[in-house]
C-alpha cells in the first residue's frame, strides 16, 4: 500500500492502467498545486485506485476511467475539464468543491456540491448518468446567441440519467449578446 501525492505534473501518454497489484491501502491525491492530465492515446487509461482531486484534472484525449470502489474519483477544490478527452466512472463522481467542467462526454452519475461549468468558453458538456445538484453547487452556464454548443452552453444529461436540481443557476451574457423577445 503507498500514497501518491501529486504536487507537480503526472501527464499519462498511453493507454494504460494505475492500479495496486500488490495489496494494502493505496490512494492517489492530486494536490493543489498538482495538474494531472491525459494528453495522448485515443483509447482508455483506467485508474483503479481511489483519486482524490484539490488541484486540476485534464482530460484531453481518450478516456480517463475512474474505476476504484467504493469511490472512484472525489474532488475537494480545483478543477476537472473536458476538452478532447471523456471521463468514466464505476462509481458517483462527488464534487465537493471546485468545478468540473469543458465540453465533450461523462459516463459516470455527478453529485456536485461544487460548480459544474460547461463549455471553453462556450460549448456542450454531456452526461450519461445520473447528476444530482445540492444546495450549495450551482450550475454556470454563457450565453453569447443563439445556437447550441456555439453560441451558448448546453449541460445534457441523457441516456439512463436522471437530474436532480438544487442550488443555483448562474447564467451570464457573453460576446455583448443581448436577447430579444422569442430567443
Amino acid at each position: 500500500g503507498a500514497v501518491v501525492n501529486n504536487g507537480g505534473t503526472w501527464d499519462l501518454q498511453t493507454d494504460s492502467v494505475l492500479e495496486n497489484p500488490f495489496g494494502g491501502t493505496v490512494s492517489f491525491n492530486n494536490l493543489a498545486a498538482g495538474t494531472f492530465r491525459k494528453s495522448a492515446e485515443a483509447a482508455t487509461t483506467t485508474v483503479s485506485i481511489p483519486f482524490t482531486n484539490a488541484g486540476t484534472v485534464q482530460a484531453l484525449s481518450g478516456t480517463t476511467s475512474f474505476t476504484a470502489l467504493p469511490t472512484g474519483y472525489s474532488q475537494t477544490a480545483g478543477s476537472l475539464t473536458l476538452n478532447g478527452g471523456a471521463v468514466s466512472s464505476t462509481s458517483t463522481m462527488n464534487i465537493a468543491g471546485g468545478s468540473i467542467g469543458g465540453t465533450g462526454a461523462i459516463t459516470a452519475s455527478l453529485s456536485v456540491s461544487g460548480s459544474t461549468v460547461p463549455g471553453l468558453p462556450l460549448g456542450i458538456l454531456n452526461d450519461t448518468g445520473n447528476y444530482t445538484q445540492s444546495t450549495s453547487g450551482a450550475l454556470n452556464v454563457e450565453i453569447g446567441g443563439t445556437n447550441a454548443g456555439f453560441d451558448y452552453d448546453q449541460f445534457k444529461v441523457g441516456g439512463s440519467g436522471a437530474a436532480s436540481l438544487a442550488g443555483a443557476l448562474n447564467v451570464s451574457l457573453v460576446n455583448g449578446f443581448v436577447p430579444s423577445a422569442g430567443n
